[in-house]
C-alpha cells in the first residue's frame, strides 16, 4: 500500500559526491590558474590549486571506505562508528598538518 522509500538512494548519493570531487578538482585548478594569471605567480598559485582540488578525489575514497565500514558492520554498530571516527581524525590531522606546511611552502617559492 504506502511503500516508505529512501529520500536518496545510495547510488544517487554516490553521484552526487563523485561529481562533487570532479567539480572541486577542476574548480581549484581553474582557480588556481585565475589568481596566478591575475597576481602574476602562476606556479604557486596553480599548485596551490592542485593541492586544494585533491581533496575532492580524498572525499570520494573516504566515502567509498566509509560505505564500506558501515556495510561490513551495519549502520548503528558503535565499532563501525568507532573505526570511522578514528580514520577521518587521523586522515583529517595528517591532511591538516601536511596541507598546511605545502601550503605555506608553495607561498614562499
Amino acid at each position: 500500500m504506502n511503500e516508505l522509500k529512501e529520500l536518496v538512494d545510495q547510488a544517487t548519493a554516490a553521484r552526487i559526491v563523485i561529481g562533487a570531487a570532479v567539480a572541486l578538482a577542476c574548480g581549484a585548478v581553474i582557480a588556481g590558474a585565475v589568481v596566478g594569471a591575475v597576481r602574476r605567480t602562476m606556479r604557486p598559485s596553480l599548485l596551490r590549486g592542485v593541492l586544494v582540488g585533491l581533496l575532492g578525489p580524498l572525499v570520494l575514497a573516504l566515502w567509498w571506505v566509509y560505505n564500506s565500514i558501515i556495510a561490513a558492520f551495519g549502520l548503528d554498530s558503535v565499532n563501525g562508528l568507532l573505526i570511522n571516527m578514528a580514520l577521518f581524525v587521523c586522515v583529517g590531522a595528517v591532511v591538516g598538518i601536511a596541507g598546511k606546511r605545502l601550503w605555506r611552502r608553495l607561498g614562499a617559492t
